[in-house]
Protein backbone atom coordinates (compact mmCIF):
# COMPACT_ATOMS: atom_id res chain seq x y z
CA UNK A 1 0.00 0.00 0.00
CA UNK A 2 1.39 3.41 -0.93
CA UNK A 3 1.59 6.18 1.67
CA UNK A 4 -0.42 8.53 -0.56
CA UNK A 5 -3.42 6.19 -0.73
CA UNK A 6 -4.37 5.96 2.95
CA UNK A 7 -7.98 6.39 3.95
CA UNK A 8 -9.11 8.66 6.79
CA UNK A 9 -6.82 11.51 5.78
CA UNK A 10 -3.56 9.86 6.81
CA UNK A 11 -0.50 11.78 5.61
CA UNK A 12 1.22 11.10 2.32
CA UNK A 13 4.75 11.34 0.99
CA UNK A 14 3.65 14.60 -0.64
CA UNK A 15 3.96 16.01 2.90
CA UNK A 16 7.74 15.60 2.71
CA UNK A 17 8.07 16.79 -0.87
CA UNK A 18 8.51 13.36 -2.50
CA UNK A 19 5.14 12.38 -3.98
CA UNK A 20 6.59 9.42 -5.94
CA UNK A 21 8.68 7.99 -3.11
CA UNK A 22 7.02 4.57 -3.42
CA UNK A 23 8.49 4.30 -6.93
CA UNK A 24 11.89 5.83 -6.07
CA UNK A 25 14.71 3.28 -6.71
CA UNK A 26 16.76 4.80 -3.84
CA UNK A 27 14.31 3.27 -1.34
CA UNK A 28 12.97 0.30 -3.34
CA UNK A 29 14.84 -2.37 -1.37
CA UNK A 30 16.50 -2.80 2.01
CA UNK A 31 19.91 -2.66 0.34
CA UNK A 32 19.09 0.62 -1.42
CA UNK A 33 17.63 2.11 1.77
CA UNK A 34 20.85 1.21 3.59
CA UNK A 35 22.93 2.88 0.87
CA UNK A 36 20.70 5.95 1.10
CA UNK A 37 20.26 5.92 4.85
CA UNK A 38 20.82 9.68 5.24
CA UNK A 39 18.01 10.34 2.76
CA UNK A 40 15.70 7.91 4.58
CA UNK A 41 16.38 9.49 7.97
CA UNK A 42 15.92 12.99 6.55
CA UNK A 43 12.56 12.05 5.06
CA UNK A 44 11.42 10.24 8.20
CA UNK A 45 12.38 13.20 10.37
CA UNK A 46 10.67 15.66 8.03
CA UNK A 47 7.53 13.50 8.09
CA UNK A 48 7.57 13.00 11.88
CA UNK A 49 8.18 16.63 12.86
CA UNK A 50 4.59 17.53 11.97
CA UNK A 51 3.11 15.23 14.60
CA UNK A 52 3.17 14.67 18.32
CA UNK A 53 4.49 11.36 19.60
CA UNK A 54 0.98 10.02 20.11
CA UNK A 55 -0.23 11.20 16.68
CA UNK A 56 2.72 9.52 14.98
CA UNK A 57 2.01 6.28 16.85
CA UNK A 58 -1.64 6.48 15.71
CA UNK A 59 -0.39 6.69 12.12
CA UNK A 60 2.24 3.94 12.38
CA UNK A 61 0.47 1.36 14.57
CA UNK A 62 -2.29 0.51 12.02
CA UNK A 63 0.50 -0.07 9.49
CA UNK A 64 2.14 -2.62 11.82
CA UNK A 65 5.20 -0.44 12.24
CA UNK A 66 6.69 -1.21 15.67
CA UNK A 67 7.00 2.09 17.48
CA UNK A 68 6.71 3.78 20.82
CA UNK A 69 7.34 7.20 22.27
CA UNK A 70 10.66 8.24 23.74
CA UNK A 71 9.46 9.91 26.89
CA UNK A 72 11.12 12.96 28.40
CA UNK A 73 11.08 13.54 32.15
CA UNK A 74 8.18 15.95 31.65
CA UNK A 75 6.31 13.35 29.59
CA UNK A 76 6.78 10.77 32.33
CA UNK A 77 5.74 13.17 35.08
CA UNK A 78 2.45 13.93 33.34
CA UNK A 79 1.68 10.54 31.77
CA UNK A 80 -1.66 9.13 32.92
CA UNK A 81 -0.41 5.52 32.88
CA UNK A 82 2.78 6.30 34.81
CA UNK A 83 0.80 8.21 37.46
CA UNK A 84 -1.85 5.50 37.62
CA UNK A 85 0.79 2.85 38.35
CA UNK A 86 2.46 4.97 41.07
CA UNK A 87 5.68 5.10 39.08
CA UNK A 88 6.16 8.79 39.93
CA UNK A 89 5.48 9.51 43.58
CA UNK A 90 5.61 12.68 45.63
CA UNK A 91 7.68 12.56 48.80
CA UNK A 92 7.82 15.12 51.60
CA UNK A 93 11.19 15.43 53.34
CA UNK A 94 11.70 17.57 56.46
CA UNK A 95 14.87 19.18 55.06
CA UNK A 96 14.41 18.96 51.31
CA UNK A 97 10.69 19.67 51.10
CA UNK A 98 8.34 18.10 48.57
CA UNK A 99 9.89 16.41 45.55
CA UNK A 100 9.13 13.68 43.03
CA UNK A 101 10.79 10.29 43.05
CA UNK A 102 10.61 7.19 40.85
CA UNK A 103 8.21 4.61 42.24
CA UNK A 104 8.69 0.85 42.53
CA UNK A 105 8.61 -0.83 39.09
CA UNK A 106 7.73 -4.26 40.49
CA UNK A 107 4.16 -4.59 41.77
CA UNK A 108 3.50 -7.49 44.16
CA UNK A 109 -0.06 -7.85 45.46
CA UNK A 110 0.90 -9.65 48.67
CA UNK A 111 3.74 -7.27 49.56
CA UNK A 112 3.32 -3.84 47.98
CA UNK A 113 6.34 -1.57 48.16
CA UNK A 114 6.09 1.80 49.84
CA UNK A 115 8.42 4.54 48.66
CA UNK A 116 9.51 6.64 51.63
CA UNK A 117 11.85 9.53 52.16
CA UNK A 118 15.42 8.99 53.31
CA UNK A 119 16.03 9.46 57.05
CA UNK A 120 17.78 12.53 58.33
CA UNK A 121 21.18 12.19 59.99
CA UNK A 122 20.70 10.58 63.42
CA UNK A 123 16.91 10.35 63.07
CA UNK A 124 16.79 6.71 64.23
CA UNK A 125 19.85 6.60 66.51
CA UNK A 126 17.91 6.35 69.79
CA UNK A 127 15.51 3.80 68.36
CA UNK A 128 18.38 1.57 67.12
CA UNK A 129 20.24 1.85 70.42
CA UNK A 130 17.11 0.91 72.39
CA UNK A 131 15.67 -1.81 70.17
CA UNK A 132 18.78 -3.43 68.69
CA UNK A 133 21.46 -2.86 71.33
CA UNK A 134 18.98 -2.78 74.25
CA UNK A 135 20.52 0.40 75.76
CA UNK A 136 18.42 2.13 78.40
CA UNK A 137 17.71 5.88 78.42
CA UNK A 138 20.48 6.50 80.97
CA UNK A 139 23.18 4.94 78.80
CA UNK A 140 21.92 6.72 75.66
CA UNK A 141 21.89 10.08 77.46
CA UNK A 142 25.42 9.47 78.79
CA UNK A 143 26.64 8.74 75.23
CA UNK A 144 24.90 11.87 73.91
CA UNK A 145 26.44 13.99 76.67
CA UNK A 146 29.87 12.59 75.79
CA UNK A 147 29.34 13.74 72.17
CA UNK A 148 29.03 10.27 70.63
CA UNK A 149 26.12 11.34 68.41
CA UNK A 150 26.98 14.93 67.56
CA UNK A 151 26.70 16.23 64.05
CA UNK A 152 29.93 16.55 62.10
CA UNK A 153 31.35 20.09 62.13
CA UNK A 154 30.27 22.25 59.18
CA UNK A 155 33.01 23.40 56.88
CA UNK A 156 33.10 26.97 55.67
CA UNK A 157 32.05 27.35 52.07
Amino acid sequence: MQMDSYPHGLPSWVDVGVPDLAKDPRVASIGERRKNQNLVWTLLNKFAEKYTKRELMAILNPLDVPCGPIMSTEDLATDEHVRGRDMWVEIDHPQRGKWWNVGMPIKLSASPAVIKRSPTLGEHTSEILQEVLKYDDGKINALKTAGAFSLPPKKAA
